[in-house]
C-alpha cells in the first residue's frame, strides 16, 4: 500500500472541512432566542449513523454479512470543485490481497470537468477547456464501518470510505497510443453502459466443407440430389460492421480486463467466380431426361451470390489498459476495508440486480453506468472473425439442404464435358437461422483487445504544450 498517497488524500479531505470551519468562525455572532426562531437553514456539516439493527443496514441483511457493524458518516453539504493530475496512483500493493500486485494501479491520471451532449454522451474537449474546468463533488463525505459500535471495550474500525453523493467529471488514465497502458489493475466496481460501435472485419478464407442438395433441370428421378464439397478456400472479403454492446460489469479484485457482450448483423458476404473453386461430389444416381448420372462429380464449382442476414454474438475480452477516457456522472467512493463489507448506498448492478459488496483491501466504486460513447476501432485495425467460419459453413449447409440449389439443364450438360459449373445462388438468406428475433441462434465470435479510436483519445489536462503536468 502506498501510505504516502493515502495520507495525502485523507489530509486533503480533512483540510477541506477544517478550512471551511476556520473561515466561518470569525464571522459568528450571538443571536437571541427570538432571532433564532425566525431563521431556517441547512447545516454545513451533517452526521448520520446506521445501527447494526437498522433496516437500512445492507451489511446486516446481506447473506453472510456482519450483523454487528454500524456505519458513521460525516458529510459536507456542499459542492467541491477539483482539477487534478496524478502521475502514478498505487493503493494496496501487497497487503491483504497478496504480493506481486496492487489493488489499484493507474498511470497518468487526470480529473477535470466534463462536456456532454443532449443524450448524455461525452463531447471532445480542448486542452484549454480541460485545464480550466473542474470536476464537481456534490456532498462529499467520510464514512466509518465500526464493528460492535455499542461496546467501548470491543468496538473496532473495519472500514473507511471516502466518497461523494454525486461526482461529475472526466477521468482519463494513460494514453491512447494502441498499447495496453494506464489501468494496470482495478479493484472495485463499474458498469459499462450499452452503446454502439463500428469495426472493419479482416478478410479471410472459409475452409470448411459445405453440404446441401441440388435440383437439376430436366431431372425426372432422384432429385434433389445431395452434394458435398471439398475444403478448398473460399475468399471472404473485409467488411464494415456496426455492433451494439450489452451492459456489462467490471467487478472484483485486481481486475485487468472487462468481458463485454455485443451483437451485430454482418453485411452481405459477396461470393463471385473469383472467390474460389471447389470440387463437388454427388453420390448415388439421378436421371436427367433419358440419361442416368451416377456418382457425378464437378471438379470446378464456383458460386455467384451472397450470404445475407448473418447475426453474430460477440464475446469481447477487453483489456482495461485500452480504456482511457471515463466520463463520470455518478455517486463515487473509494474505500479500504479489512473484510467484505456492503456499504450503505452501495451500487446495484443492472446486470444482476444485486448490490455489489466491497472486497477486502482498496475498492473504487461508481454506482451508475459509465457511458463511454459510440465506440469505433482504431483506423487500420481489422477484427478477425474467422472463429465464426465453421458455424457459418454449418448454417449454410442447413440452408442449402432445406433450399436446394437449382442448376439449369444446359449448365448441367455443359459441366459433363467441361467439369466446370458456375452456380448462381442469388441470396443465401440466414435470417430465420441466426436472427434471435425469429428464434434463430446467432453465430458466436470471440474477440480480444480491440484498440479503440478517437473516443478514447486523451486530451492533456495542462496549459501550454505539456503532455502531462
Amino acid at each position: 500500500m502506498k501510505n504516502r498517497y493515502t495520507s495525502m488524500f485523507l489530509l486533503g479531505i480533512i483540510g477541506c472541512f477544517v478550512n471551511v470551519i476556520a473561515h466561518a468562525l470569525p464571522h459568528l455572532q450571538s443571536m437571541t432566542d427570538k432571532e433564532l426562531s425566525s431563521v431556517t437553514g441547512q447545516a454545513l456539516m451533517s452526521l448520520s449513523y446506521i445501527a447494526p439493527t437498522d433496516a437500512n443496514n445492507l451489511e446486516s441483511s446481506r447473506l453472510g454479512g456482519d450483523t454487528n457493524t454500524g456505519f458513521y458518516r460525516l458529510g459536507m453539504e456542499a459542492k467541491l470543485e477539483l482539477n487534478a493530475n496524478i502521475k502514478k496512483l498505487q493503493l494496496g500493493c501487497g497487503g491483504v490481497n497478496g504480493p506481486g500486485g496492487c489493488d489499484i494501479d493507474f498511470d497518468n491520471v487526470s480529473l477535470s470537468g466534463l462536456k456532454l451532449d443532449s443524450n448524455g454522451n461525452p463531447l471532445p474537449m480542448t486542452r484549454a477547456e480541460r485545464a480550466s474546468s473542474s470536476a464537481e463533488l456534490t456532498n462529499p463525505y467520510i464514512e466509518f464501518a465500526i464493528r460492535n459500535p455499542n461496546s467501548a471495550a470491543t468496538r473496532e474500525v473495519v472500514g473507511i470510505r471516502l466518497g461523494s453523493e454525486l461526482a461529475n467529471g472526466l477521468l482519463t488514465i494513460g494514453e491512447n497510443n494502441g498499447t495496453i497502458n494506464g489501468i494496470n489493475s482495478l479493484s472495485g466496481y463499474m458498469n459499462i453502459a450499452s452503446t454502439t460501435g463500428t469495426t472493419q472485419t479482416a478478410a479471410g478464407n472459409l475452409t470448411q466443407t459445405i453440404t446441401g442438395r441440388v435440383n437439376v433441370g430436366g431431372c425426372i428421378s432422384g432429385c434433389p440430389v445431395g452434394f458435398t464439397t471439398d475444403n478448398k478456400p473460399l475468399s471472404i472479403p473485409s467488411m464494415p460492421v456496426t455492433f451494439n454492446t450489452k451492459s456489462s460489469d467490471v467487478v472484483g479484485v485486481r481486475q485487468t480486463f472487462a468481458t463485454v457482450g455485443a451483437s451485430a448483423k454482418v453485411p452481405s458476404i459477396l461470393l463471385t467466380e473469383n472467390s474460389g473453386s471447389r470440387t463437388a461430389n454427388m453420390p448415388g444416381c439421378f436421371w436427367v431426361l433419358i440419361a442416368p448420372l451416377c456418382n457425378y462429380k464437378i471438379n470446378d464449382l464456383r458460386i455467384n451470390g451472397s450470404i445475407d442476414n448473418l447475426y453474430v454474438d460477440v464475446n469481447l475480452q477487453q483489456s482495461l489498459g485500452l480504456i482511457h477516457s471515463i466520463p463520470i456522472k455518478s455517486p463515487l467512493s473509494l474505500s479500504l476495508q479489512k473484510q467484505r463489507i456492503l456499504w450503505p448506498d452501495a451500487p446495484r448492478s443492472p446486470v444482476t440486480n444485486q448490490y455489489v459488496t466491497a472486497e477486502a483491501g482498496w475498492w473504487l466504486a461508481a454506482n451508475d453506468p459509465i457511458k463511454l460513447g459510440a465506440l469505433a476501432t482504431a483506423p487500420g485495425f481489422t477484427a478477425d472473425i474467422s472463429s465464426a467460419y465453421p458455424q457459418v459453413a454449418t448454417i449454410v449447409s442447413n440452408y442449402l439442404y432445406a433450399n436446394p440449389l437449382y442448376v439449369p439443364f444446359g449448365d448441367a450438360v455443359g459441366s459433363i464435358f467441361t467439369s466446370k459449373l458456375v452456380a448462381n445462388v442469388k441470396s443465401v438468406d440466414l435470417d430465420k437461422y441466426t436472427n434471435p428475433a425469429l428464434g434463430g441462434s446467432p453465430v458466436r465470435v470471440n474477440l480480444k483487445d480491440l484498440p479503440l479510436g478517437a473516443v478514447q483519445d486523451v486530451t492533456s489536462n495542462c496549459y501550454g504544450g505539456l503532455k502531462f503536468c
